[in-house]
């Protein structure tokens, strides 16, 4: 596993790019990256802070890494879904509040973000209105497979 640039910040667009790759995280196959956006937490891998005034886009891409089905062909590994939620590994056990589903353009029931498409690259619209921290996974697929990558975002909001 080699990550080049394990993320970048685009100022005049306001994007933010993380670089993932299906790599080994406790012994099991997972969605990885090093970077580290969050200064005061700065060994949280995939954490991001969003400054107050910002709203960006967070953008994950995933490197080119693939599965094989049962009959021996190879697959291509997509990133498919993020969800979000307000306590760390409670995926839509609770509620989001209306200001952070509507942030994200997530079912609150659920936490699952709308309209995330299956591909390689996925964009994530964060509207920062209020300040808060949320957890939250992206999930990738392959063959049934599905692994996650699964820190958190501080926002500062608006």
């Amino acid at each position: 596993m080699l990550l080049l640039s394990a993320w970048s910040i685009d100022a005049m667009a306001q994007t933010i790019i993380l670089n993932l790759e299906v790599g080994i995280k406790s012994g099991a196959t997972a969605l990885v990256t090093t970077a580290k956006l969050c200064p005061h937490r700065p060994l949280e891998d995939g954490c991001i802070h969003v400054a107050q005034g910002q709203s960006p886009t967070i953008r994950y891409i995933l490197a080119s890494a693939h599965c094989q089905d049962s009959d021996g062909r190879t697959k291509p590994w997509l990133l498919n879904g993020m969800q979000i939620a307000m306590i760390d590994e409670e995926w839509g056990t609770y509620p989001l509040p209306a200001p952070v589903a509507t942030d994200f353009n997530a079912n609150a029931a659920t936490g699952w973000v709308d309209g995330v498409p299956t591909s390689a690259t996925i964009n994530i619209s964060d509207q920062n209105s209020k300040k808060y921290t949320v957890f939250y996974r992206v999930r990738a697929i392959c063959e049934g497979t599905k692994i996650y990558l699964d820190p958190r975002i501080d926002n500062d909001g608006f």
